[in-house]
C-alpha cells in the first residue's frame, strides 16, 4: 500500500514548483476525502449560518422600505445603511474566521500525513482552539486587510479604469462590474496571499502577528505564482460547481417559480464550495511543510522553536 510520504515523493524535502504542488494536493485530497471533507464542511456550514443570519436581519431592518429612488434617498438619511454595512461585514468577518480555522486544521492534517502519523480530526483543530487570542489577532488583521485593500484599489479601478471599459468594450453594466470585481480579487489575493500561511505560523510556532506576518511572507517568498495558482483553482472550482448547481435546479429541475429559490441556491453554493476548497487548502499546507523540517540552514531561529508535535 502506498503510503503518503511515497505519495507526495521527495518534493517534499525541496522548494515546490507549481504544478506539483496541485497534484500533489488533489492526490491527498482523493485519498482522504472523508477526512478533509470532514475538516472542511462543517465549518463552512456555520460560516453559511453567519452569512444567512446576517443577511436576515438585513432583510429585516429594510422590510418596510420601498424601492425605489425614495426609498434609496429615505436609507441614505438614516442609520439602517451603517447597521447594514456592519451587519454585512459580520457574515463575511464570520465565514472569513471558519475558513481560517478549517485551514488551520488542514495544516495539521497536511502536517502528519506527510510524516506518516495516523491523523484524528478532533485533534486537529486543537492548535486554533488551544490559541484562540493569536488565531483571532491575525485571521482579524488579514480580514481587515483584505477590505482595506480590495477597497482601495476598487476605488482606483472604478476611476481610472471603468471609463475605459465603458468607452471602448461597451458591455453591460453587470458584465463590466463583474469584470472590475474578478480583477479586484486577483490583485487582493496577490497582495494577501504571502501573508496567509500566518494563520498556521501564529496558532503552531505560537508568534505574535507582526512575526507570524514576517514568517509568512518569508516562507511564502518566492512562491507567488504557487499561491495564486492555488487560489484560482479554488475559485474556478467553486464557479463551475455553482454554474452545474444552477444549471441542474433552474434547468434540469425546472425550479425556476420555487419562492426563494433563488436565495436558498445561493447559501446552498457557498457551502458546497466546501467540497472544492480542501484542495487549495491542503496546496497552502503544503507550501507550509516544504520548509519542515529539510533545509533548516535556511531558517530563523524562531523555527527551532517550533513545538516538539510539528515534527514528532
Amino acid at each position: 500500500m502506498t503510503t503518503d510520504r511515497e505519495l507526495l515523493g521527495p518534493e517534499l524535502d525541496h522548494p515546490p514548483v507549481t504544478h506539483a504542488v496541485l497534484v500533489y494536493a488533489l492526490k491527498l485530497y482523493l485519498k482522504h476525502f472523508r477526512l478533509f471533507a470532514s475538516l472542511v464542511v462543517l465549518p463552512s456550514l456555520v460560516g453559511t449560518f453567519f452569512m444567512w443570519a446576517a443577511a436576515n436581519r438585513i432583510d429585516y431592518l429594510t422590510r418596510d422600505i420601498p424601492r425605489t429612488i425614495e426609498g434609496i434617498r429615505t436609507i441614505q438619511h438614516s442609520n439602517i445603511v451603517w447597521e447594514a454595512t456592519a451587519l454585512k461585514h459580520a457574515g463575511f468577518f464570520g465565514m472569513w474566521l471558519c475558513w481560517a480555522f478549517a485551514f488551520s486544521a488542514v495544516t495539521v492534517a497536511v502536517n502528519a500525513l506527510s510524516k506518516g502519523r495516523s491523523v484524528d480530526p478532533e485533534e486537529c483543530f486543537n492548535h486554533a482552539r488551544e490559541e484562540p487570542g493569536r488565531f483571532l489577532a491575525v485571521a482579524g488583521y488579514l480580514y481587515a486587510k483584505i477590505i482595506i485593500v480590495g477597497f482601495l484599489i476598487f476605488f482606483a479601478l472604478f476611476i481610472g479604469v471603468y471609463q475605459f471599459i465603458q468607452k471602448f468594450l461597451q458591455p453591460t453594466a453587470s458584465i463590466a462590474g463583474y469584470l472590475m470585481g474578478l480583477f479586484v480579487a486577483l490583485l487582493v489575493a496577490v497582495i494577501v496571499l504571502p501573508f496567509v500561511l500566518a494563520i498556521p505560523v501564529a496558532t503552531f510556532e505560537r508568534l505574535g502577528i507582526r512575526e507570524s506576518l514576517k514568517r509568512s511572507f518569508k516562507l511564502t517568498e518566492g512562491k507567488s505564482l504557487v499561491m495564486l495558482g492555488l487560489f484560482i483553482e479554488a475559485e474556478l472550482s467553486s464557479y463551475l460547481l455553482s454554474l452545474a448547481l444552477r444549471w441542474f435546479i433552474f434547468r434540469g429541475f425546472n425550479g425556476a417559480g420555487i419562492p426563494g429559490l433563488y436565495s436558498s441556491v445561493f447559501y446552498l453554493e457557498i457551502a458546497g464550495a466546501a467540497l472544492v476548497q480542501p484542495i487549495a487548502m491542503i496546496g497552502y499546507a503544503l507550501v507550509y511543510n516544504f520548509r519542515f523540517p529539510a533545509n533548516q540552514h535556511e531558517h530563523s531561529t524562531a523555527d527551532s522553536q517550533a513545538p516538539d508535535a510539528l515534527y514528532s
